[in-house]
C-alpha cells in the first residue's frame, strides 16, 4: 500500500511513515530472485488424469484439480475479506494491474498482480479463474506459478459471451523506482488464449508465445486498428508479434527507429485509430535513458518521432513512468508523466494528434492536483471520457480531501476527474480544472491505482487497484465508487498464524490488505488495515496477538501493551524504518517454578527483530534486548533523551525469529543466523535472566557488511557471502562442497527438535546446540547451490539435495517434534514433504516428496502447524491464493458436510472428553484456554428480527455526525433505501460515514448549509451536511422496500449475513447466548462444506426444532442450564424420516415442548437448491420463527439438522452430546424478551 499513515485499529501501533511498494519489492525480489524457472516449471509437477472423484463439480473459486483422495490440499478462504481500507469500509480483494471491460459493463477480464487473469460474465457479481489453475505441461513453460504474475492484459472481444481473445503479459514490471529489473514474480513471456472463459474450455486454455520474454515485465498491448499486428511495451523495449504465430514463438522488435534496438523500460503504448484527415497512429512512452519521451509513428511510415512539447505552460517531460489514453474519437491523446514525488508530482500533457504531415505537439497542462506523490512508478493510470474530449480522469496512490460536510478524507484511491480548458486569467494556459476545480471521485475505492476504464458510453467507470475491482455508476461523484470483489479470490497471504487448540482461528498478514482474521468459510475480516507482515498469538493466552504492520510497526490485541520501539507516546523512528519490511516474531509459553511476589507463574515470551533482538516477557508490556537484557530506550522520555542505539545490534536486519525452546532463541538475517541462549533457571523469580548470543554458521563464514543507517556488530565486518578461495590450486582443483554461503539470501529457518524422551515432557535438543533448516534462493550461476540446508546441531552442515528435485528459492519451512526426520519446505512453486536418512559418520540423504494435490500453483510464503486433540493440519499461506490446509493425521480426504459448534470450529474431531466432579463430559475452552466454551452457541445457527415497515423515528432530522438514531433503524433505513433506488453503493450495515453522506446527497436528501464562522469563533468553512428527515424516509420506506432485506431479493451470501445483520455474539456456556425482542423473526442456517469437490445445493436438506419449556411453573431460565431440557431428546426419529424420505413427512409425534420450526412439511425442511456449496462458500436456508405471544424471558433452544447425500440415522441422545458429536447437529439457546 501507499507510503503513508495508516489508520491502525483497534489496536495502538507504533507511528511511522507507512508502507513503501519500492520497499516491499525489494524485500520480495531477494528472496526469489534465484528461481531457475525452465527446471522449477518441469520440476513441480505433471498432468495426470483425474478420477472421477476430483472431476465432479467444483464451483468457480482458487481451486486446482485435485488427483486422488491422498494429501488433498482445502482452501480456508479468504474468498471475501470484510472491512477493507477506504471509506465505507468495503469488500477488498488482493491487486488488480489490468482491466478489460466490454463496452455493455457485463464482461470483464481482470489481470491480478500473482493471481492469473479471472473473468466476470455479470458486472462483478461473481468471478471465475481463467486457466491458472491447470497442472503444469512439463514439455513447455507454461508454468501457472509464473503466469499467474501479471502485468498487462488485451482483450479482444466477441460477438457473443465467451467468444473472446485474450492476451496476458505476465510478469509484473519491478516496482522500485531505481527501475532496476527483477524477477521475483517470475513471467513467462506472452499467454494467448481463445475463448479462454468459454463454458467448456479447456482446463489450460492458454498457449504460451514469446518465451524469450521469460522474466520481463510487461506493461500493455496495443493492436493496430488497421490490420493484426500486436506491439507490447515492455521494461526492455517494444516487441511485435510475428505474422506468422502458430505454435510458440518469439516477438521480434518492430523493425522502426528507435525502436529496433532500444531496450528500455516503455511503460505505455497506444494506437489510435484513423479519424478524418488524421491517420492511425501508435504512441509509446520511452521511460528513461537518451531516448525517454513520447514517441509517435504513423501508419503507412517507417519510423518514430519524438512529441516536441510546446513551452508555454513551462512543463517538459521527465525521465520517469508515463501514462496513455485517447479521447474518442481520438482528436487528441493524453500523456500523465510521472515527476518523482517533488513539488508538482504529475505532469499532465494534451497532444495533438493532427492530419497527415503535421507532426503532433504536446502542451502542458498545469493544475494537476498531486494524485501520484512518490509513487508514480507503482501506481498510474489515466482514462478520458468517451463523451468528452477534455473530460480527464487521473489515477494514482491516495489523496487527502475534505468533504461538504467537513469530513476529511485520505484512505481513499486518489482518483480525479477535470475538464482542461485554457485558463484567460492565467495567459491562455491549459488548465486542469478549468472552469471548475477538478473532484475528487476515488472515495470507497482502495487506494493505488493501477487501472481506469469506462464502459456503457461513459456512465460507468471502473479501477482496478490494490483492493481489487471497483466500479462507479456516477464518474463525476465523489462516492460513486463500489466493490465488485465477491469471490475474486486473488489475497496475497504472506503469513499464517494458528490457535493451538481452536483449528478454526487463524490470522494472515496479506499483502497490501492489512492484517485478516477467518470468520468462517471464505469470510474474513480486517483486523488491521494497510500491510500485514509477520503474526504471532500469546501462548499463554492466544485469545491475544501481535501482527506487524510494515518494518517496526506493530499492533497488539487487545491494548495494554505496544510494540518494542515506542516508550509513552514517542518511539524511535531510526530503527522503526530500519527494520525488515516484513519479518517473522516468535513467542512461546513458559513457567516459574518460584515466581517473586505479583509475578506471574505461567507467562509468554516474545521475541521481535529489528536491527537486534527485542525480548518481552508480558506480551509487550515491557522490552529488553538481547543478549544484554536491558532496555536501550528506557532513557528515551527523560529530558534530554538518552538512547543507546548500538547495544546488541547484529548490523543487519532481522528476517525470522523462532524459539528452540525457552531458553534457547534463533535469529536469522539475510545471511547470519545467531542462537540466544539462557542460564538454566534465571527466570523462575521473574526477569529476563542471563543469555550469551554466538553465530552458528558453516566454516568460513565472514559476517556481510552493515547497511547504512544500522549501529554495526561489535563483530569485525567482512566481505557478504563470500567463502575464502582454496588454495592455489594443482592442475585440477576439487570444486568446493555445496555450502550456504554461497547463497545470496536465506529465507526462512525452523528449529528441527527431537521427539520427547517420555510422555508429558519436552521436545528434546538434537545436537550441542540443537538441529536447525535454514532456506535459501539458491544462486543463478551456481547451479549445485541447494536450496535448503540442514545444520546437525553440533558443527556440520549439509545440503539437502532439495534444490536438485526443485530448483526453486524456498520460502518457508516447518518441523514438528513428533517426527524429527521430516521436514516442509514451501518454495516458490509449491511444497514439497523430505524425510532425512541418516547414516551414521557418513552424510544424511533426504528423500523428497511432492505434495501439492490440489494446492493452487503459486510461491508458498509460509508454513505453519496445527496440531490438537489427535488431528495435525499443515497451513500454507500462498501467494494471490489465500491460505490453504493439509491434513496430515488422516491423510484420505472426504467430503464433509456440517454446521459449527462455535466459530473455530471445523469438525475435525469431537472435543475431548474430561473428568470434572460430576462425571465424564466434553469441555471447549474459548480461545484464552481456559474459559469454557458455550456448546448452544452455533454461528450457523443466526437469529435475527424479520424485516419489517419502520415509521419514521422520532428522533429525525438525523445527520452523520451527531447520529441520534440506532443502528438498527438506520440499518432497516439503508435496506428500504437500496431496495427503492437500485443503488449497490448503499451498504445496510447501520453504518453512517462521509461515504454515505454523499450517496444520500446524490438521491436528493435534504442538506442543511451551515455558515462559515469567523473569529473570534475558531475558524471553519461553510458546510452542507446531507440529513435524512421524515419526508425523506416516507419517500423511501413504502411497500415492499420498507420490507425488504439488506441484500436485496434472493438468498444472502455469509458474507451478507456477516456484514448485514446485527451481530451475534458467541455467548457463555452458563446462560442462553442471545437476546432478541419477541415479535417475527428469521432464522438463517448457514452449512458449510470441505472435500474433494462443491456439493450441489439440492443434495442438502436442513430442518429446524425449537424447544420451549412447556411448564406453566418454574420454566426453564435464562442464566441457568439446569433448568434446559437435559434428557435425550424425543424426536431424532422423526428428524430422520423428514430429512431422510422423499416428501419430508413423519408420522411419528413428540412432545416435552418441541416442535418443528414451520407448521407443513414444505416449511419444516428445505433444500439449498440452486445453490453450491464448497471450501469457501456455504448454504443458507432461512426458516420464519413466530415468538410474537411469548412472554419475558422465555428460552428458546434452536436446533438445527442437516442432510447431505446419504440418509442420517440420529439415535437419542442428549441435546449436548448431539451437538458437539454430530456435525449434521448443531444448537443456538435464545432468550427472547418483551423490550
Amino acid at each position: 500500500m501507499s507510503r503513508y499513515e495508516w489508520p491502525i485499529a483497534p489496536a495502538h501501533a507504533d507511528e511511522g511513515d507507512g508502507d513503501d511498494p519500492a520497499a516491499r519489492s525489494r524485500y520480495n525480489s531477494r528472496r526469489r530472485s534465484a528461481l531457475d524457472l525452465g527446471k522449477a516449471l518441469r520440476a513441480s509437477r505433471t498432468p495426470q488424469q483425474l478420477p472421477p472423484a476430483a472431476r465432479r463439480g467444483r464451483a468457480p473459486g482458487p481451486f486446482a484439480p485435485i488427483m486422488g483422495d491422498q494429501f488433498v490440499w482445502q482452501h480456508l478462504g479468504p474468498a471475501t475479506v470484510l472491512g477493507g481500507q477506504a471509506e465505507g469500509n468495503p469488500r477488498v480483494a488482493g491487486r488488480i494491474n489490468a482491466l478489460c471491460v466490454h463496452e455493455l459493463g457485463q464482461r470483464i477480464y481482470a489481470a491480478s498482480a500473482n493471481g492469473g487473469v479471472w473473468y466476470s460474465k455479470n458486472g462483478g457479481d461473481s468471478w471465475v479463474s481463467v486457466g491458472g489453475l491447470a497442472p503444469t505441461n512439463t514439455a513447455g513453460i507454461n508454468r501457472p506459478a509464473q503466469r499467474n504474475a501479471c502485468g498487462a492484459l488485451e482483450v479482444i472481444f466477441g460477438t457473443n459471451e465467451g467468444d473472446d481473445t485474450v492476451f496476458l503479459g505476465t510478469g509484473e514490471v519491478n516496482s522500485d523506482p531505481e527501475g532496476h529489473v527483477g524477477d521475483s514474480e517470475g513471467g513467462v513471456g506472452i499467454l494467448v488464449g481463445d475463448k479462454p472463459a468459454k463454458p467448456g474450455a479447456a482446463a489450460d486454455p492458454w498457449k504460451p508465445e514469446a518465451h524469450h520474454l521469460v522474466n520481463n515485465g510487461i506493461y500493455r498491448f496495443a493492436r493496430d486498428p488497421e490490420s493484426a499486428t500486436i506491439l507490447v511495451a515492455t521494461l526492455t523495449g517494444l516487441y511485435q508479434r510475428p505474422a506468422a504465430h502458430a505454435g510458440e514463438v518469439d516477438w521480434g522488435r518492430p523493425t522502426a527507429t528507435p525502436f529496433a534496438t532500444l531496450d528500455k523500460p516503455c511503460t505505455d503504448i497506444l494506437w489510435t485509430a484513423a479519424n478524418g484527415t488524421s491517420p492511425a497512429r501508435c504512441w509509446v512512452w520511452v521511460k528513461d535513458g537518451p531516448d525517454f519521451g513520447l514517441w509517435v509513428r504513423a501508419n503507412g511510415t517507417a519510423n518514430f518521432k519524438k512529441v516536441t512539447v510546446d513551452a508555454t505552460a513551462g512543463l517538459a517531460y521527465v525521465a520517469r513512468r508515463g501514462a496513455l489514453a485517447a479521447s474518442n474519437p481520438p482528436t487528441q491523446v493524453w500523456l500523465l508523466n510521472d515527476y518523482g514525488g517533488g513539488a508538482g508530482t504529475a505532469g499532465l500533457f494534451r497532444v495533438t494528434n493532427p492530419a497527415s504531415g503535421t507532426d503532433p505537439v504536446a502542451h502542458g497542462v498545469v493544475g494537476v492536483p498531486d494524485v501520484l506523490r512518490n509513487q508514480g512508478f507503482y501506481d498510474i493510470a489515466i482514462a478520458v471520457d468517451p463523451n468528452n474530449a477534455n473530460r480527464v480522469v487521473l489515477g494514482g496512490c491516495f489523496m487527502e480531501d475534505v468533504q461538504l460536510d467537513g469530513k476529511q478524507v485520505q484512505y481513499n484511491a486518489a482518483i480525479t476527474v477535470a475538464d482542461v480548458a485554457a485558463n484567460p486569467a492565467n495567459a491562455g494556459i491549459l488548465t486542469y480544472g478549468q472552469p471548475n476545480r477538478y473532484t475528487l471521485i476515488g472515495l470507497g475505492a482502495h487506494a493505488d491505482v493501477h487501472a481506469l476504464a469506462f464502459s456503457n458510453a461513459g456512465t460507468s467507470l471502473w479501477t482496478g487497484c490494490d483492493g481489487g475491482v471497483f466500479r462507479s455508476d456516477r464518474p463525476d461523484r465523489p462516492a460513486g465508487f463500489y466493490p465488485r470483489n465477491h469471490g475474486l479470490s486473488i489475497s496475497e497471504s504472506n503469513y499464517v498464524a494458528c490457535h493451538p487448540m481452536a483449528e478454526g482461528h487463524l490470522l494472515s498478514g496479506l499483502q497490501d490488505n492489512g492484517t485478516v482474521q477467518r470468520m468462517s468459510s471464505g469470510v474474513w475480516k480486517m483486523k488491521y488495515m494497510g500491510d500485514g507482515g509477520g503474526i504471532v498469538l500469546n501462548a499463554a493466552n492466544p485469545s491475544e496477538s501481535f501482527a506487524q504492520y510494515v518494518q517496526g510497526n506493530w499492533n497488539r490485541d487487545p491494548t495494554g501493551g505496544t510494540g518494542p520501539l515506542t516508550r509513552g507516546n514517542l518511539v524511535l523512528p531510526s530503527e522503526r524504518d530500519g527494520a525488515a519490511f516484513y519479518s517473522m516474531p516468535a513467542n512461546i509459553a513458559n513457567t516459574r517454578s518460584a515466581p517473586a511476589a505479583g509475578v506471574p507463574a505461567s507467562f509468554s515470551q516474545t521475541l521481535i527483530g529489528t536491527w537486534r533482538l527485542w525480548y518481552s516477557d508480558d506480551f509487550g508490556k515491557s522490552w529488553v534486548t538481547l543478549p544484554t537484557a536491558t532496555d536501550p530506550l528506557a532513557g528515551m522520555t527523560a529530558t534530554p533523551p538518552v538512547i543507546n542505539a548500538g547495544q546488541d545490534s547484529l548490523g543487519n536486519v532481522i528476517t525470522a525469529c523462532r524459539w528452540q525452546g525457552p531458553d534457547v532463541a534463533w535469529v536469522l538475517c539475510d545471511q547470519r543466523i545467531r542462537r540466544y541462549s539462557r542460564a538454566a533457571g534465571a527466570p523462575n523469580g521473574g526477569g529476563p535472566g542471563v543469555w550469551v548470543d554466538q553465530n552458528v554458521v558453516p566454516t568460513g563464514y565472514t559476517p556481510p557488511p552493515t547497511p547504512p543507517g544500522i549501529p554495526p556488530s561489535p563483530e569485525p565486518g567482512g566481505k557478504a557471502k563470500k567463502r575464502p578461495p582454496p588454495p592455489p590450486p594443482a592442475p585440477a582443483p576439487a570444486p568446493l562442497p555445496i555450502s550456504l554461503l554461497d547463497s545470496e539470501v536465506w529465507t526462512d529457518m525452523a528449529p528441527n527438535l527431537d521427539a520427547p524422551p517420555a510422555p508429558g515432557q519436552p521436545p528434546a535438543q538434537h545436537g550441542t546446540l540443537g538441529a536447525l533448516y535454514v532456506g535459501t534462493i539458491g544462486h543463478k550461476t551456481m547451479p549445485n547451490t541447494d536450496t535448503l540446508f540442514w545444520f546437525d546441531g553440533t558443527d556440520k552442515w549439509y545440503p539437502t539435495g532439495l534444490h536438485a528435485i526443485v530448483p526453486a528459492p524456498v520460502l518457508a519451512i516447518a518441523c514438528r517434534p513428533e517426527l524429527p526426520l521430516e521436514v516442509w519446505a514451501g518454495t516458490a512453486v509449491g511444497v514439497w514433504q523430505g524425510v532425512r536418512t541418516d547414516h551414521g559418520a557418513d552424510a544424511p540423504t533426504w528423500a523428497w516428496t511432492q505434495r501439492v494435490n490440489g494446492l493452487p500453483e503459486a510461491a508458498v510464503e509460509d508454513l505453519a502447524f496445527h496440531s490438537f486433540n489427535g488431528v495435525t493440519l499443515l497451513r500454507a499461506g500462498v501467494a494471490a491464493r489465500g491460505v490453504w490446509e493439509l491434513r496430515l493425521d488422516d491423510p484420505t480426504a472426504a467430503d464433509r458436510t456440517y454446521l459449527r459448534i462455535h466459530e473455530d470450529d471445523l469438525r475435525y474431531a469431537v472435543p475431548p472428553l474430561v473428568t470434572p466432579p460430576n462425571g465424564n463430559l466434553r469441555v471447549l475452552k474459548k480461545r484464552d484456554l481456559v474459559t469454557d466454551r458455550s456448546w448452544h452457541s452455533s454461528p450457523d445457527i443466526r437469529p435475527r428480527k424479520a424485516p419489517a415497515a419502520m415509521p419514521a423515528p422520532s428522533t429525525l432530522p438525523w445527520r452523520r455526525d451527531p447520529f441520534r438514531g440506532t443502528k438498527e433503524q438506520l440499518r432497516r433505513f439503508q435496506a428500504a433505501l437500496r431496495s427503492s433506488t437500485s443503488d449497490p453503493r448503499i451498504v445496510a450495515n447501520g453504518i453512517w460515514d462521509v461515504y454515505f453522506s454523499e450517496v444520500l446527497r446524490d438521491h436528493g436528501a435534504p442538506v442543511l448549509a451551515v455558515p462559515a464562522t469567523v473569529p473570534p469563533a475558531p475558524p471553519m468553512p461553510a458546510l452542507s451536511v446531507a440529513r435524512i428527515n421524515a419526508a425523506f424516509w416516507n419517500t423511501h420506506m413504502t411497500g415492499a422496500h420498507a420490507t425488504r432485506e439488506p441484500w436485496g431479493t434472493g438468498k444472502p451470501t455469509e458474507a451478507d449475513l456477516y456484514e448485514l445483520t446485527p451481530d451475534i455474539p458467541e455467548g457463555d456456556l452458563g446462560r442462553t447466548s442471545y437476546a432478541l425482542k419477541r415479535g417475527a423473526l428469521k432464522v438463517d442456517i448457514v452449512v458449510q462444506h470441505r472435500g474433494l469437490g462443491a456439493r450441489d445445493g439440492a443434495d442438502v436438506r436442513v430442518t429446524l426444532l425449537q424447544w420451549i419449556d412447556p411448564k406453566p411453573h418454574h420454566r426453564a431460565k435464562w442464566n441457568d442450564t439446569a433448568t434446559w431440557f437435559t434428557d435425550p431428546v424425543p424426536w431424532t426419529g422423526a428428524v430422520n424420516e423428514v430429512l431422510n424420505s422423499a416428501a419430508g413427512t413423519t408420522a411419528l409425534a413428540f412432545g416435552a415442548g418441541w416442535s418443528f420450526v414451520g407448521s407443513t412439511d414444505a416449511t419444516r425442511r428445505q433444500t439449498l437448491a440452486g445453490q453450491t456449496l464448497d471450501a469457501t462458500h456455504a448454504g443458507i436456508a432461512t426458516f420464519d420463527l413466530a415468538t410474537g405471544t411469548l412472554a419475558n424471558n422465555r428460552v428458546i433452544l434452536l436446533v438445527a439438522v442437516i442432510r447431505a447425500g446419504a440418509d442420517i440415522a440420529l439415535a437419542p441422545a442428549t441435546l449436548q452430546e448431539l451437538a458437539l458429536t454430530r456435525p449434521e447437529v448443531a444448537v443456538r439457546s435464545l432468550h427472547v424478551t418483551t423490550t
